[in-house]
């Protein structure tokens, strides 16, 4: 019975099993030309060229932006500009990965204290990553805001109320700007270039972390499976996440922002390879602003507009910083040519002297009135022109020259009776500045080398401008400590110190191996920038003759009254 059933099951079994063994090789096709697409897909990427210079970045199509490594794409629109003329982007993507590694390594060493105790991390494993990735960068690389633009911003005040010079001095050297200056010994930046560190890491170690934007500031977003949070990159004192709303409102830079602004540029949200490459450019385009570079300038503008939202408001904005560059551009033109009229030597005696005065103001008067550059460069060639085709016509006639042109002599003086008669006799100029615009280093009495230096300014911006320089140096030659902003109150969140629980402190502080050591680390700063701090001094130091004294009043900001808290003289 049994082989009877065996006999009738067999035919059946063998069908089954050749219905089996067909679908077995449908999948096997689909599974072997599923691997095949996916290695196909492999194989484009591998394929794809990392642009080695900006005119290969510009030439990539759009959609092939997302393939290039953001830190690519920032250094590359650093390419050619003040400041990056040693610039080496191959060996800055070198020390982007070795510095992963490092971070990469840190992150895992000191998992523990995630694992132990999760609240302490908002039970959220980003918080963590992004947390130590800060943590290392600040307390291992000393990643640090520029000191000497931070003390400018400081005294300043409000974004808004940034002048073209201020943008020009915030933007002149482009290591403050782009994500090079981080790369080497100083380890500073701005908000321009720090988050593109955070991120330039973050994205090589596999997180979801982007650029983003709002008025006038650059800062880092972190979105995975519902878990999303902001990072201050420039908070270097510690581990700051501010809210959406937060950096949407105006109280964290001092910028207000319409709905119609962030909307139209594009604000709040993470950004794209196509979107960072449009910042990096901007950023760029007010570098060549800085440098007088109008021309290159424009051009610039050009491309930020390919890569933009194409937005009404976005255009409006390109636009006018075309006009302001061709504005620029005429007013420094202007006033070259100024100048080089200034310099021209006129005759002053003889038959052609009032001509040749009135001539000279008729061409400067052109230069207020006038906008056309070519008009006016032509009419400055022209008075050239006259005036040595005068000087060729008299050259014969040595009594001609004597008269136009008369050899003026000066009778010696006294000059150290001269110089006691100005300190005798002249009033002590008086200055009175507010508390908070001096370093804090200041405010109970100002060294003497600073005042020599103050003595030689006639206005109260130049005098806070050199208090600012003289602290920065003064900290670069290590004659006292930097001492740290207080912490931002606007903050919803205090940045703690380092060693809060928040942070992992157990084993942090130690000495970063050889082969992730940075190029120069800004703990043993070079004696060629000190010497270049002193020979700047003594160049400074240098003057014929004194100005009239300068009383320097600082006066408190929270004082009742007008009487000053200190004064130096």
């Amino acid at each position: 019975m049994v082989a009877h059933l065996v006999k009738l099951r067999g035919p059946a079994l063998l069908a089954k099993s050749k219905r089996l063994t067909s679908i077995w090789l449908v999948i096997v096709v689909l599974f072997s030309a599923s691997c095949s697409e996916k290695k196909t897909e492999k194989s484009a990427d591998v394929q794809f060229k990392q642009p080695t210079s900006l005119p290969e970045l510009l030439a990539l199509p759009p959609e092939s932006l997302d393939k290039v490594d953001v830190a690519r794409i920032n250094l590359l629109c650093a390419e050619g500009l003040r400041g990056a003329e040693n610039l080496d982007v191959e060996l800055c993507i070198i020390e982007l990965d070795r510095l992963a590694k490092y971070v990469e390594r840190e992150t895992k060493r000191n998992l523990h204290q995630f694992l132990e105790r999760k609240e302490e991390f908002k039970s959220s494993l980003g918080y963590y990553r992004m947390c130590m990735l800060g943590t290392v960068l600040a307390e291992d690389l000393k990643v640090h805001y520029d000191e000497y633009l931070e003390n400018l911003q400081a005294a300043r005040g409000a974004t808004s109320s940034m002048s073209i010079q201020d943008w020009k001095t915030f933007f002149w050297d482009s290591r403050n700007v782009f994500l090079h200056g981080l790369l080497t010994k100083d380890r500073t930046g701005t908000c321009s270039s720090m988050p593109f560190l955070y991120v330039a890491i973050a994205q090589r170690l596999g997180y979801p972390a982007a650029i983003a934007a709002r008025k006038h500031h650059l800062y880092v977003t972190y979105s995975d499976a519902g878990d999303h949070l902001n990072v201050e990159a420039t908070e270097n004192r510690g581990f700051a996440t501010p809210t959406d709303e937060e950096y949407r409102s105006s109280d964290l830079v001092m910028d207000n922002m319409t709905k119609e602004e962030i909307d139209g540029m594009g604000w709040m949200k993470p950004m794209d390879n196509k979107q960072v490459l449009n910042v990096c450019l901007s950023i760029r385009a007010c570098c060549l602003r800085s440098a007088g570079k109008y021309a290159e300038e424009k051009t610039t503008w050009g491309y930020v507009s390919r890569y933009g939202n194409g937005s009404e408001l976005a255009r409006r904005v390109i636009s006018k910083n075309q006009m302001l560059s061709d504005a620029l551009n005429l007013e420094d033109n202007l006033n070259r040519l100024w100048a080089e009229v200034e310099n021209l030597e006129f005759p002053s005696g003889g038959p052609r002297a009032e001509y040749f005065r009135n001539r000279k103001w008729m061409v400067q008067y052109g230069m207020m009135q006038g906008d056309d550059l070519a008009v006016i460069q032509k009419s400055v060639e022209a008075l050239k022109l006259e005036l040595r085709v005068y000087r060729s016509e008299i050259s014969d006639d040595l009594r001609k020259v004597a008269e136009a042109f008369p050899v003026v002599t000066f009778r010696q003086i006294n000059q150290s009776k001269f110089l006691a008669m100005i300190r005798d006799n002249v009033e002590v100029r008086t200055m009175r500045i507010r508390q908070e615009l001096v370093p804090s280093q200041y405010w109970n009495g100002i060294p003497d080398e600073l005042k020599q230096r103050l003595n030689r300014l006639t206005n109260e911006r130049d005098v806070v401008e050199e208090m600012q320089v003289f602290a920065v140096e003064e900290i670069n030659q290590g004659n006292y400590p930097f001492q740290p902003r207080a912490p931002n109150p606007m903050f919803s969140q205090p940045p703690p110190t380092y060693g809060q629980p928040q942070v992992p402190s157990i084993e942090r502080g130690n000495m970063m191996p050889d082969e992730t050591r940075p190029y120069d680390p800004l703990r043993s700063r070079d004696q060629g920038h000190k010497r270049a701090i002193e020979q700047r001094r003594r160049l400074l130091m240098e003057s014929t003759l004194p100005m009239p004294p300068l009383r320097i009043e600082i006066i408190s900001a929270t004082a009742q009254t007008s009487e000053p808290i200190q004064t130096s003289r």
